[in-house]
């Protein structure tokens, strides 16, 4: 915030119309308020764990009961906040006397709880009176504190809280029906089949009914080819693909594969558009679509186009290009 208010105060030391200098005195005036300081500390210490939780959940393996996970902590973390206010508060304060910074939260127009003016009558006066005194004595804060707590703290933690909480329950939901995969060992025979019948109805246009009888087989099979060991969904997944149990078990596989290509994260999608337009400049306008999704295709998958022998590929290319018959005839 210096180095932010250092900026405003050189800009208007230039010779600047009326109006731009009252546009920078806005800025000027919130950055040396305590207003500023508060919510830099309350945004901090919300965007800094959410954005560790982004990183999580947006690594190239994740899968969705890794998203599961970290948004539960995530929500843990922030109740954990929420309860204790009062730190931020002293932090903020704290802050705001190294800086200089007069602790007085502006309310905006209006009362000093920043709300609308309330019709009142005689005879409720004195109960509303006591019973804001009631509370304040209860918590055992300031005015100051109390229009924080109330007005600002709980209403943006409420906010975040709530749309974390409804992509936890809907993720939460994917991967307790697709669990009994590979916890087969600690389920029940009759809710085991019950668990693969409700996928089934789920999902009619992939999977069939079938994958209640492949699942009766599935833990003996796992036994005898893969050890005593719970895998996870990846390693079942790979296990399946290397014995080439997939023909065996078509019904798992499939489930397996739908269950580990649910995106935890829209970013893909994102990285997908934002690489389509790196490639598609004003140079490339006449490319034809084919091409454009092909080195679409290269620049998101670098990684494993970087990992290819580019002999091979020639060699496969050219193999797969070779005329079938000669140009010459001796």
């Amino acid at each position: 915030m210096p180095g932010i208010k250092l900026a405003l105060e050189n800009l208007l030391e230039l010779n600047l119309p009326a109006k731009t200098r009252t546009e920078i005195n806005g800025p000027l005036s919130y950055v040396t308020s305590f207003n500023c300081v508060i919510m830099s500390v309350v945004w901090c210490k919300v965007l800094v764990p959410t954005d560790f939780c982004n990183k999580v959940i947006q690594a190239r393996d994740a899968t969705l009961d890794a998203e599961v996970s970290n948004i539960e902590g995530l929500l843990v973390e922030l109740t954990d906040l929420r309860n204790n206010w009062k730190a931020m508060w002293n932090e903020a304060k704290l802050v705001a006397s190294n800086l200089d910074i007069e602790v007085n939260l502006y309310h905006g127009r209006g009362n000093a709880a920043g709300a609308k003016r309330k019709r009142r009558f005689h005879d409720d006066g004195d109960a509303t009176a006591d019973t804001n005194l009631l509370e304040q004595n209860e918590w055992d804060e300031s005015p100051e504190e109390a229009y924080f707590r109330k007005s600002v703290l709980y209403v943006l933690f409420d906010s975040v809280t709530g749309g974390l909480t409804v992509r936890f329950k809907a993720a939460k939901n994917i991967s307790v029906d697709f669990s009994f995969l590979w916890k087969y060992f600690t389920i029940s025979a009759e809710h085991l089949e019950l668990k693969a019948k409700s996928v089934a109805d789920k999902y009619p246009a992939d999977i069939s009914h079938d994958i209640v009888m492949e699942m009766r087989h599935v833990p003996t099979v796992h036994r005898s080819a893969f050890g005593q060991s719970q895998l996870s969904r990846v390693q079942l997944l790979k296990c399946l693909r290397e014995y080439r149990l997939e023909g065996l078990f078509p019904n798992v596989s499939v489930s397996l594969r739908i269950l580990l290509t649910i995106p935890a994260t829209v970013a893909s999608a994102e990285h997908s558009f934002s690489k389509l337009k790196l490639i598609k400049i004003f140079l490339r306008t006449t490319m034809t679509q084919a091409r454009l999704v092909d080195l679409a295709r290269v620049s998101i998958e670098s990684q494993r186009a970087r990992s290819l022998d580019l002999d091979v590929v020639l060699h496969n290319s050219a193999k797969r290009k070779a005329r079938k018959t000669p140009l010459f005839v001796k």
